[in-house]
């Protein structure tokens, strides 16, 4: 797809949903774990699969538009709500874990791509729909999970954002909730060094993950950005993205 969204360590160029399945799937072979969560399931890695495909698609397209690209302090604000929507399905324990990161993902992937609370809350409503809850059967561990859900939350935002927004009042009082969070700021309640320490473990992983799969020059090049990590979150997305694929 011309300007579409990226699959780290590969050529492949998709739709924001097709990338979000296959980064998804990426994501759950590194076996990419967040131990300061671990007591509540919830982490950065679950929604990572749709907020940077979405967010490499939307800084790429903004590229000819000359608009202002998305940045990786920007993805990394996302990342913090789409982990504060599923920790706070997660903690309400109505649906599994993988309806609560499709949830989630749908919430922040709406505002991502700029839909009006109306239209997040419709998004969220058509996600809470397909939901299952708690008790289903269903082996988190299977590899093609998190792939599934954070490909479906992409697919049901851009549905919710062809169709009517939502009615704010008569919305259900869940969806109002994820819509605050996924609109507004970063909760006030994430520990702000745990997100660092969040942000380094990833950081470093990449690094780890560099030298095994990349040509040396290219291996080099992003050794040598790694380090700057004040350089790293300055930089555009779709600039940052770029110098993870394999072309």
């Amino acid at each position: 797809m011309a300007f579409g969204a990226r699959v780290p360590g590969t050529s492949y160029v998709l739709d924001p949903v097709q990338a979000a399945f296959n980064v998804g799937m990426l994501i759950h072979a590194t076996g990419a774990t967040e131990p300061a969560s671990s007591n509540e399931g919830a982490c950065f890695a679950d929604t990572l699969g749709a907020v940077l495909p979405v967010a490499d698609f939307l800084s790429r397209q903004a590229v000819p538009a000359a608009k202002p690209a998305a940045t990786v302090r920007d993805l990394l604000r996302v990342s913090i709500k789409a982990r504060e929507i599923q920790r706070w399905m997660e903690r309400a324990g109505a649906f599994d874990r993988a309806s609560c990161v499709m949830i989630a993902s749908a919430a922040v992937s709406a505002a991502m791509f700029g839909a009006s609370r109306g239209h997040v809350e419709a998004a969220i409503a058509i996600a809470l729909q397909r939901a299952r809850p708690s008790d289903a059967t269903i082996d988190w561990q299977e590899r093609w999970v998190t792939g599934e859900a954070v490909s479906q939350g992409v697919r049901l935002a851009l549905l919710a954002l062809a169709g009517p927004p939502a009615d704010h009042s008569a919305a259900p009082g869940a969806g109002r909730e994820i819509a605050g969070l996924a609109g507004g700021e970063p909760p006030c309640d994430t520990p702000l060094d745990q997100a660092r320490a969040t942000g380094e473990g990833v950081l470093q992983g990449l690094e780890t993950a560099v030298a095994g799969h990349f040509p040396p020059a290219q291996a080099a090049k992003l050794h040598a950005l790694l380090a700057d990590r004040a350089k790293v979150i300055a930089m555009p997305v779709h600039e940052f993205v770029a110098l993870l694929v394999r072309n």
